[in-house]
């Protein structure tokens, strides 16, 4: 990654002059560090696919090696590598730390309640959200809140949620 757009970054980053630069997966803060000498530390999800050790069967496996060239390209080798996520993973080298969630306030203050309902959530959606998924939302024995899809409105068990924190953490803590 280079061009106008890491130069840009990479000049921010002079003016501030920090000892190290954390970053999540975006690709010219970390091009532009690296560039510069400046020490990285990755702070995302992601990584816990190309950073840890997983029970993944082989299909899966392949299927997000594409998502994990493409972040590795992106992110390079940083030297420390902050892993969040609701699950272990086993780190694959030095320098990577897995830790759990990190909730802000307002989410761990939301009242919790037994819900009969599924919550869904899925980034990339034009993606990741594929018509079997759906298929397999509706066959489902409960109600299903999904949040994620550029759609709004029911689909038989199915109701697709506008993105917003508030309700979304409602239906998170209801669930």
């Amino acid at each position: 990654i280079g061009g106008p757009g890491r130069r840009l970054v990479q000049r921010q980053i002079q003016r501030f002059q920090p000892d190290v630069v954390i970053s999540d997966s975006e690709g010219w803060t970390h091009h532009a560090a690296r560039r510069m000498g400046i020490g990285r530390i990755s702070f995302d999800h992601y990584g816990m696919l190309v950073h840890c050790h997983l029970p993944l069967s082989r299909a899966d496996k392949l299927a997000i090696e594409a998502e994990s060239v493409a972040y590795r390209k992106l992110v390079t080798r940083p030297e420390r590598a902050i892993v969040v996520a609701f699950y272990d993973g086993q780190p694959k080298h030095e320098g990577v730390t897995v830790v759990g969630p990190l909730l802000r306030k307002q989410a761990r203050e939301m009242p919790v309640g037994d819900g009969e309902h599924l919550l869904a959530y899925f980034s990339n959606a034009h993606v990741n959200f594929t018509p079997q998924i759906a298929q397999a939302l509706q066959e489902l024995d409960c109600p299903v809140r999904v949040y994620g899809p550029a759609r709004v409105g029911c689909e038989g068990r199915v109701e697709y949620c506008p993105v917003g924190n508030e309700p979304f953490l409602r239906d998170l803590a209801g669930c």
